[in-house]
């Protein structure tokens, strides 16, 4: 696919001329999201972007069920790590290959800590598995997985500033952000992760408009989303900031029916905001989200019960903001 030219309004007053990105995936990978695992399940769902209304499949299931895992992925596969078989805490991290459209994960390789509630984001090179909790303490590690291994197991490489678990995870080109979670009460600060220091150096960047856990997180190549959770709100955050500390804006909007472990997947014009406690649904906004705008009812995933369940998407955004 060519290269071709495109016009991306920023402001009112402002347009930016741009490349649209050649995509880097295995056949038709970065049309599809798919939702892993839950309450109980190992159920691996899958829509397609192009569609407004969705029809959500089931098209596989990860090595093992379970719940409270979190996800990312690369150009070509999707990973998710750990989580919780009933009271067991797993080490387990499952790989995708896209596009699924019949099969299971397969279990590729081991975390360093057996955890549940832990949070993900992705350079282009490596996966980030930041905090959880073990089962018996809060965990404050980064462990860092090389995605163009065949096989392989995590490594520690850093740690946040404090120990929590349900936090939340997006990224940029150049930093990854991990948000909020609970440490002895729910917590609002926003940390930020150097992609290109092997050390897994962070700092704090910024703090929520307030606490903030059990929330989905999206990005788009502009802005990072943080959505739901304890309290129903969709904050917003500017990636030009990278350079320096930057501030949530508050109140954008509200997803349906607040909800708690929920999920966001993303496609390069839209999020999606997945699951959630008690809920099937599939909530989509456009991006930018500006305050107003309107957060739509998209789909429903295959069963209702899909609370704590994880999302993975076929969009390799560090390869497309490289690409732009």
């Amino acid at each position: 696919m060519r290269d071709r030219l495109y016009f991306v309004m920023d402001s009112d007053k402002t347009v930016r001329y741009k490349f649209a990105p050649k995509f880097l995936h295995g056949l038709d990978g970065h049309e599809y999201t798919y939702i892993c695992g839950g309450q109980n399940t190992s159920i691996i769902d899958r829509f397609a972007f192009a569609l407004d209304e969705g029809s959500t499949i089931q098209v596989g299931g990860l090595s093992d069920k379970r719940n409270e895992t979190s996800a990312n992925n690369s150009s070509t596969h999707g990973y998710v790590y750990g989580g919780r078989k009933q009271t067991e805490e797993k080490n387990i991290v499952d790989r995708i290959l896209y596009p699924l459209d019949a099969g299971n994960a397969v279990n590729f390789a081991e975390l360093v800590n057996a955890n549940y509630g832990s949070a993900a984001n992705n350079s282009s090179s490596y996966g980030y598995i930041c905090g959880g909790n073990d089962g018996e303490y809060r965990l404050k590690t980064i462990e860092r997985m090389e995605f163009s291994l065949d096989s392989g197991n995590s490594e520690i490489i850093g740690e946040i500033s404090d120990e929590r678990f349900h936090l939340s995870a997006n990224n940029s080109s150049q930093y990854g952000y991990v948000c909020g979670g609970i440490f002895d009460l729910k917590v609002s600060i926003v940390e930020r992760i150097n992609f290109s220091a092997d050390s897994g150096s962070k700092d704090h960047f910024s703090d929520l408009p307030s606490f903030k856990a059990f929330a989905a997180a999206n990005n788009s190549s502009q802005y990072g989303y943080m959505c739901g959770g304890n309290t129903p709100n969709i904050y917003r955050i500017d990636f030009s900031f990278d350079g320096g500390s930057g501030e949530f804006s508050e109140d954008l909007a509200e997803i349906e029916n607040n909800r708690l472990y929920t999920a966001g997947s993303n496609s390069t014009v839209a999020g999606y905001v997945c699951g959630g406690e008690t809920s099937g649904s599939i909530n989509k906004f456009e991006f930018p989200l500006n305050a107003g705008q309107s957060i739509s009812s998209y789909s429903s995933l295959t069963t209702d019960e899909r609370t704590q369940c994880s999302a993975v998407d076929g969009v390799d955004f560090v390869t497309q903001f490289n690409n732009e």
